[in-house]
């Protein structure tokens, strides 16, 4: 049997879990017995992760006492594409990657300080 690097996964969207061409390692067992695949797969790992949350400030002085600040936000700073993990119920979708995490999010903020 191949080693899990050398096998190519498939990409997105294709149920590799399912198709012992592609991946041997989730080939379906016989009725009533056990199947050979390994309690972990050190190899397979989900889809790429990557977030960098950017925060900006400036602050105004506007008397002695009191002191404007404007702050913006910047979740998901890069707009990278983040896939939720694939659907491990049974069903057609088993295996699939249906959804992502929301793109960029930009918050805009004033405080006043007194």
């Amino acid at each position: 049997m191949p080693s899990i690097e050398d096998t190519a996964l498939p990409g997105v969207g294709v149920q590799w879990f399912t198709n012992p061409t592609e991946n041997p390692y989730f080939t379906p067992a016989a009725t009533g017995t056990f199947g050979n695949c390994a309690p972990q797969l050190g190899g397979l790992r989900s889809p790429h992760y990557s977030d960098v949350d950017v925060s900006l400030h400036k602050d105004f002085l506007l008397t002695e006492r009191f002191r404007l600040q404007f702050r913006s936000d910047f979740i998901n700073f890069f707009n990278h594409v983040q896939l939720n993990a694939p659907n491990m119920g049974l069903g057609q979708s088993m295996g699939q990657i249906t959804s992502a995490q929301p793109p960029r999010n930009i918050q805009l903020a004033l405080k006043l300080y007194f």
